[in-house]
């Protein structure tokens, strides 16, 4: 069983001492697809990269609903949100397919509290896109759910996000830290 955290304790930004990729190697490519709508600042804050308003669902969903709202939405991870809209964690497939399906579990009877990661790592809206790159590596995730001044979820920044942004040097980091073998 998961103990749960409280909000502070969800919403720590504690970013990896390790990380010190300068900032300046972000720097934008002039193709990149969603380049126009993006500031080309290595400082830019998450929001300017986020998918606002993704698919949320509550502790309570069962599993069938998240998993077709992962369909319906063509992503790999659903936030689970309380009733203030501050997320209490976050369900990916894979969490689906390793704490469900693979151990056995009867998925028909299963909810997103079953299978979610909890607590959840989350930015700010006011976050940079370096010091974000930096927690999603240290954390090894690929994407991290973005909250506003009150914690209320606002958006998802994804590895893909980043890398439709242009932002080809900081994608590469982050893959290749979030896919190194050890220890979460």
């Amino acid at each position: 069983m998961r103990r749960e955290a409280t909000h502070d304790q969800r919403h720590t930004q504690s970013l990896s001492p390790g990380c010190d990729r300068p900032i300046g190697t972000m720097d934008r490519l002039p193709d990149a697809p969603r380049a126009a709508k993006k500031k080309n600042t290595p400082m830019s804050d998450v929001k300017s990269y986020m998918t606002a308003n993704p698919a949320t669902c509550r502790d309570t969903t069962s599993l069938r609903d998240v998993a077709q709202m992962m369909i319906d939405n063509d992503c790999g991870q659903i936030p689970v949100i309380d009733a203030a809209g501050k997320p209490v964690g976050v369900i990916t497939d894979r969490d689906i397919t390793v704490r469900i399906v693979a151990a056995g579990k009867d998925s028909a009877s299963a909810t997103a509290a079953d299978a979610m990661s909890t607590p959840c790592k989350s930015v700010s809206t006011d976050t940079s896109l370096h010091d974000c790159t930096c927690l999603m590596e240290a954390e090894k995730i690929r994407r991290i759910p973005v909250v506003d001044a009150e914690g209320k979820l606002a958006g998802i920044v994804s590895i893909a996000d980043i890398a439709l942004a242009g932002k080809n040097e900081a994608t590469a980091q982050v893959v290749k830290e979030v896919s190194e073998p050890g220890k979460r």
